[in-house]
């Protein structure tokens, strides 16, 4: 014989679903919204600037951009006054763990640590230029320092863009190296060579 489920049955399981499917929307509402306010707004995409714009972020994403967004009572505002925002710029390409000092001093006297510790000041500056991300072609002689300064800033570590790294130039036989000193010394390797039929 078969038994109906109960009213009262029917109605704690559509209580329990509604609780369920409550506390699923909560999870899924965001609550570490970052409101940012700007005078003006320049997107790349046309050469008009927008006028009192919103940037809505949430952890370390942007989740939306434009102009006169709604802001909610309480939110966590970050109000920019009249100043003008735009997205981060890319730098194509670079040599962060070069500095504009002299060239041969760099490579030839300067230690492949100093020469990082240089790079991560230079990478601080780089990020409050503007430059969110760099393409670096070449650390030129100085070990896999470009590759530890990108993973301690990927890790947060220290600030600075997003690194894409070549870490060692590819060139031919001969074609990039110093030049000018005595054949006797040995000098360090600045690329890698891939040598082809012509």
């Amino acid at each position: 014989m078969r038994h109906r489920p109960s009213n009262l049955l029917q109605s704690l399981v559509a209580a329990w679903l509604c609780l369920l499917c409550y506390a699923w929307s909560a999870a899924q509402t965001p609550t570490d919204l970052t409101y940012i306010k700007a005078g003006r707004l320049f997107d790349g995409r046309s050469d008009k600037l927008l006028s009192n714009a919103v940037i809505i972020v949430q952890g370390k994403q942007i989740m939306q951009v434009g102009q006169g967004l709604a802001v909610p009572s309480g939110a966590n505002v970050i109000d920019l006054g009249d100043l003008t925002v735009m997205p981060g710029l890319i730098d194509a390409h670079t040599h962060i763990v070069l500095h504009a000092g002299d060239y041969d001093a760099q490579i030839l006297r300067e230690t492949p640590e100093f020469r990082a510790i240089y790079a991560t000041r230079s990478a601080l500056l780089t990020l409050e230029a503007g430059v969110t991300t760099i393409r670096d072609l070449g650390n030129e002689g100085a070990g896999f320092a470009d590759i530890a300064l990108r993973d301690a800033i990927a890790q947060g570590l220290v600030p600075g863009p997003r690194i894409i790294a070549a870490i060692r130039p590819v060139t031919s036989t001969g074609g990039y190296r110093l030049v000018g000193y005595s054949p006797y010394h040995t000098l360090p390797p600045l690329s890698s060579s891939a040598d082809g039929p012509a």
